[in-house]
């Protein structure tokens, strides 16, 4: 049965799986990869190639964690799997700019990463669930939502950092995934 977008685009469920979407597009491109690599060589006082260590060491940590993060997700539910990815991603992205080393910074990152691994998996499976099996149109809007957040992320990161401070960039990004998560 084909489930009409004016519907679906009403489902709370579906809402709720976009703006967690577009929160995760823009911390993770947003925030994490745009300011990342300039906290490690500028506070931290790191070589670049660290960025890309530390950035490695959470893609595996996000890798190991997709299989588990399912399996919560189909048991558990999809707003539980939601809520705790959120809130996770919103205290690991608010710790990155703290982090007084590079390890505790892969610490932080990984478990961005894992966190991760439950927003990549909860809200997918959420827009499924309220726009059925010929779903193209909410596939392609929930996948615009990420986009979104991942052109405007950097943008306003980089204002914040520049004129602020690294804190309130990564507090934006921290921010937004609460959001998501109280959505759920």
């Amino acid at each position: 049965e084909v489930v009409p977008f004016r519907t679906v685009v009403r489902d709370t469920r579906y809402q709720a799986a976009c703006f967690s979407n577009l929160a995760q597009g823009w911390t993770s491109f947003g925030v994490r990869s745009s300011l990342i690599p300039v906290l490690v060589v500028d506070v931290l006082h790191r070589p670049a190639s660290w960025t890309g260590i530390a950035f490695a060491c959470a893609a595996v940590a996000q890798t190991v964690a997709v299989g588990p993060a399912g399996r919560f997700t189909d048991t558990v539910g999809r707003r539980p799997a939601m809520i705790l990815g959120g809130t996770v991603a919103a205290v690991s992205i608010m710790a990155v700019p703290f982090a007084p080393n590079i390890w505790l910074l892969i610490v932080v990152l990984c478990l961005y990463g894992i966190a991760s691994a439950f927003l990549g998996t909860a809200p997918a499976a959420a827009v499924g669930d309220a726009a059925g099996h010929r779903s193209g149109t909410a596939v392609a809007v929930f996948s615009m939502c990420s986009d979104i957040g991942a052109i405007i992320g950097p943008l306003v990161a980089g204002l914040l950092a520049d004129t602020l401070s690294y804190p309130a960039a990564f507090g934006v990004g921290a921010a937004l995934m609460l959001v998501a998560a109280g959505l759920s």
